[in-house]
């Protein structure tokens, strides 16, 4: 007897990310030297800023196939048809 054996399987899988962010700092000088106003390019000795933004996106598949075939010797029938190999 021969036995044909046939498997198939797959699978997918999604998924996705998104994040932002937004940060600032700023600094300014009130006095200098003595002074109780700065002015000029000392008045605002800084001012930072940041902006990151992420957008991400992803996708996986597998599928896979067994195909065979079996050599059996049959032992014995069973009363509903059924064969014990």
């Amino acid at each position: 007897m021969t036995i044909l054996v046939a498997d198939r399987a797959s699978a997918v899988s999604r998924g996705a990310t998104k994040t932002q962010r937004q940060s600032s700092a700023k600094s300014s000088v009130g006095a200098l030297l003595g002074v109780t106003r700065a002015a000029g390019p000392l008045a605002s000795l800084a001012s930072l800023g940041g902006e990151s933004q992420l957008d991400g996106q992803g996708s996986t598949s597998r599928e896979t196939a067994l195909t065979t075939t079996l050599s059996a010797r049959v032992t014995q029938v069973l009363p509903n048809g059924y064969l014990v190999v």
